[in-house]
């Protein structure tokens, strides 16, 4: 039976969960054999993660979840979904809904047996401070535990990769050093890198810096990624990972993109440094001075083979 009316509805609805430019566009192309295919054009560097529904689906079988699918996507253009039509339908009607994430959505929380480095170069010795979360510095209510942990510097210093991954997005718009404030905030000098296991590593500044890295490159652990290279108050990192959480993501529907992210979500990653042979996985006390130590095997750990020739490890 031929249909005897088609209408088609393109609409769809763009959230993001990020204040910024689109990194992620989803459109909508019809095939010669009348299937609808849903494309997802991704600018971004590293993987980030699609989430796609059909509000609105009559006449079509979907290969994904109408409800909401998430999907891996990752620099360039791929298809994400594809409609086919019932032979038995006579109408024919679609709306589809889609959001993004930073990461890959995990469905229990990473390992976290690997250990973090002091983000020091080798021989510099730093003292940990603590970090408050700023909804809670509002008397925002939460029961999700906050991991992060804070090192003082010094004029000159600089900062380096914990571990391994793919710098996404950097800033070192801000001129002017904190005075008092060591609560997450969104504009900040900051370097968001994102690591092999999908989980976002975020590297706020309290004070100038001069960027060494850019969004695309890959970093390996003890590497230079910026410098504080002015005068300032302090001279502090504030340093946390989180991740994607699978249910969370389904079930998120914050459209307020002003919430600064981490949003509801994401979930914060425990944060265990090598201090030193006898100290591999240690969570660090507020005060203490400690000497980063960039050691061989830890630096190669996540490592490819070519990286590992590359690098002489």
């Amino acid at each position: 039976m031929k249909p005897t009316l088609v209408t088609l509805l393109c609409l769809f609805t763009f959230l993001t969960a990020y204040p910024q430019e689109r990194l992620v566009i989803c459109t909508a192309e019809q095939n010669i054999d009348r299937s609808i295919s849903i494309y997802a054009d991704s600018r971004a560097d590293g993987d980030y993660t699609l989430k796609l529904s059909f509000p609105t689906i009559s006449g079509y079988r979907s290969n994904t979840n109408a409800d909401g699918a998430l999907i891996t996507v990752y620099r360039g253009r791929r298809e994400v979904a594809r409609l086919t039509p019932d032979k038995n339908a006579v109408t024919f009607s679609y709306n589809f809904r889609y959001t993004y994430f930073a990461g890959i959505a995990q469905r229990k929380r990473p390992d976290t047996s690997s250990a973090y480095l002091i983000p020091a170069t080798e021989g510099a010795r730093v003292r940990v401070s603590g970090v408050s979360l700023l909804s809670k510095d509002l008397g925002q209510k939460t029961d999700d535990e906050f991991y992060s942990t804070g090192f003082q510097y010094h004029q000159g210093d600089t900062i380096c990769a914990a571990r391994a991954g793919t710098v996404v997005a950097v800033n070192d718009a801000v001129k002017e050093g904190e005075k008092f404030s060591q609560a997450y905030k969104k504009d900040r000098n900051q370097v968001e890198i994102q690591q092999r296991d999908g989980t976002n590593a975020r590297y706020q500044f309290l004070a100038p810096i001069q960027l060494l890295v850019a969004p695309g490159e890959t970093v390996i652990p003890g590497q230079p990624i910026a410098i504080f290279n002015k005068a300032a108050e302090k001279y502090t990192l504030l340093f946390s990972v989180n991740y994607l959480d699978e249910k969370r993501a389904l079930a998120d529907r914050n459209a307020d993109a002003s919430t600064a992210p981490p949003n509801s979500a994401y979930l914060y990653q425990p944060l265990y440094f090598y201090v030193s042979e006898t100290e591999k996985y240690a969570r660090l006390p507020i005060g203490m001075v400690y000497e980063a130590k960039h050691p061989k095997e830890l630096v190669a750990a996540e490592l490819t083979k070519k990286e590992k020739k590359k690098f002489n490890l």
